[in-house]
């Protein structure tokens, strides 16, 4: 299977995702084992994140709108997250702690959520315009995210209250084609 996203806590500790919602997790030697998953429907992981090795999300995709593809493991299984509102899709998932999450999802006409988890409830994070896409953060009220312009892209910092936007330069000779992840380490955006 197509694998599409990969997350872990040290080299032997690697969990991967993808497609007809393949979970394998690497935990040294010479082989990874598939991870005991059978949700009630085929779903297309497309990311994996997780504050440690006992709080792990994923989701992904599937062509039927209204049920929610995000999956939660407290360490041994991964199971649906209950009161996260119906998407269509889960496009990126990052966050600092079990109480600091932040997932990216998408909806069937293609407009773009995100939701934060407090450890309690789910709440929609208000962006005042497009959201920015491949959430990446730093820190509590540090967190950043891709945000498409007509002529290239343009990162969006989130300061906990408000999303600002930071431009890219861009190469005089050709604009950047794709920027497909963002990392985000003490003092610096990748």
């Amino acid at each position: 299977e197509a694998l599409t996203a990969v997350w872990g806590t040290g080299d032997s500790d690697v969990y991967a995702v993808g497609a007809n919602s393949t979970i394998r997790h690497y935990t040294g030697g010479a082989s990874w084992s598939m991870v005991s998953f059978t949700p009630a429907t085929t779903v297309h992981l497309q990311t994996i994140w997780g504050s440690d090795v006992d709080d792990i999300y994923t989701g992904g995709s599937l062509s039927v709108a209204g049920t929610t593809y995000l999956f939660h493991s407290t360490g041994s299984t991964f199971t649906p997250v209950t009161g996260f509102p119906a998407v269509f899709e889960i496009r990126s998932i990052t966050g600092t702690a079990d109480n600091d999450v932040y997932v990216e999802t998408s909806d069937i006409d293609g407009r773009f959520q995100i939701y934060h988890f407090d450890g309690a409830a789910w709440t929609e994070v208000s962006t005042g315009r497009s959201p920015p896409s491949m959430l990446a953060a730093g820190g509590r009220a540090n967190v950043w995210g891709l945000q498409g312009f007509y002529f290239g892209y343009g990162l969006s910092y989130f300061d906990g209250t408000v999303w600002w936007d930071v431009a890219l330069p861009q190469p005089a000779s050709n604009l950047i084609r794709s920027i497909d992840e963002i990392c985000v380490t003490p003092g610096h955006v990748f």
